[in-house]
């Protein structure tokens, strides 16, 4: 079943009511917990509203509140209800009258099911040139040493864990929610160094300061307790900890010809964020990281190449047929030969325009540099 489109560069509202005020992009923050859909948590404290460029904001009669079983925050007049929502998530939250807002509850009863099925739909390896291309960013941007411990949250089959396994004696855990993803990372890492866990990524199961470095890819724009899982990683980082992140762009910095394919991404991956490179840092800044490096990627020939195959429904048909032909025929051969061709000359021309901020992702290098508001320094 197709899902709704939920994301939009502006607000929708239903009836009569005024469109929600528009002031600085700060993100609200989530804090319910995964095992407990729909039950009411209130943040500590009342944030500005963000402008959601890449979401549709619903706005919520009484009765909605009521039946959802929540009820307005004490001591406020006339607050409105809100609803962010995707395929995996729905945030409700009020706005007050001075332009405040207070994330009230998640419903993410979809949300494993959601990850699983899409792993289904995915490639049975991630052995591709543009995830060979990331995994030789991190072993650029980590200095890593042997023995090295590496968190890898949202490991999906593990590929990261094993090149970098392959290149020095690090001690990897692999975390993902996904259970069929952690079934292929099995079946498909044979280092002994590296092992994994099924566990969401807001409740790490592992004691404090226990990894040197934390790689995140594609995994902050998912998860709905935005600040609890930044909270974890710092958690669970040691001091002058490293983190590698990467974060769909915000669409208000993203060339707007680009635009149309985040929204056609954002959909079929269940987004939840698009921050800026300044509301990123910032959010980070927060649980004490500090920005280190960054670089800006996907310009026109990745949204050209993402439109033509990754997010065409019949090409991927025709090329989990062809390309992952278990035979290993000559077509399959030839078709892997071209298809990672024109993988290799995307990346190759798109790289020239890293330092452009209208890339559709970004990646960056953040090292631990206080922990509960007491400054580490720096080592990096």
């Amino acid at each position: 079943m197709r899902h709704k489109r939920c994301f939009s560069s502006s607000f929708e509202s239903y009836g009569s009511s005024p469109s929600p005020p528009r002031t600085s992009p700060t993100r609200p923050r989530a804090r319910a917990d995964l095992r407990t859909p729909r039950t009411p948590v209130r943040s500590r404290a009342l944030r500005p509203l963000a402008s959601p460029d890449s979401l549709t904001c619903r706005l919520l009669s009484q009765d909605v509140a009521t039946n959802e079983g929540l009820s307005p925050p004490a001591g406020t007049r006339a607050p409105i209800l809100y609803a962010t929502s995707s395929p995996t998530a729905t945030i409700y939250y009020w706005i007050m009258p001075r332009k405040r807002v207070l994330v009230e509850a998640i419903d993410q009863t979809q949300f494993r099911e959601f990850y699983e099925r899409r792993v289904d739909e995915k490639w049975a390896t991630s052995d591709n040139p543009e995830m060979r291309r990331l995994v030789r960013r991190v072993k650029d941007w980590l200095p890593l040493r042997p023995s090295s411990r590496v968190l890898d949250v949202g490991c999906y089959d593990g590929y990261i864990l094993a090149r970098l396994a392959d290149a020095l004696p690090i001690q990897g855990i692999g975390v993902d929610i996904a259970l069929n993803a952690l079934q292929r990372a099995k079946q498909a890492v044979k280092q002994p160094n590296v092992s994994f866990v099924a566990c969401d990524s807001v409740h790490l199961p592992f004691p404090n300061e226990t990894f040197d470095a934390v790689v995140c890819s594609e995994l902050l724009e998912h998860v709905p307790e935005y600040g609890r899982l930044l909270s974890e990683l710092a958690r669970v980082l040691r001091r002058n900890g490293l983190l590698y992140a990467t974060m769909p762009n915000s669409l208000k910095s993203v060339w707007r010809p680009l635009r149309g394919t985040c929204r056609l991404i954002d959909d079929v991956e269940g987004h939840l964020r698009r921050p800026s490179l300044g509301e990123f840092v910032a959010d980070l800044a927060e649980f004490g990281f500090g920005l280190y490096r960054y670089q800006y990627r996907g310009f026109a020939m990745t949204a050209l190449w993402y439109r033509l195959t990754v997010y065409n429904p019949l090409a991927r048909r025709v090329g989990r047929s062809i390309v992952g032909d278990s035979s290993q025929s000559t077509i399959s051969h030839v078709a892997r030969f071209f298809l990672y061709l024109g993988m290799r000359m995307y990346l190759t021309i798109d790289g020239l325009f890293w330092r452009s901020s209208g890339g559709m992702g970004i990646d960056a290098l953040f090292e631990l540099r206080s922990r509960n508001g007491n400054e580490i320094g720096t080592r990096i």
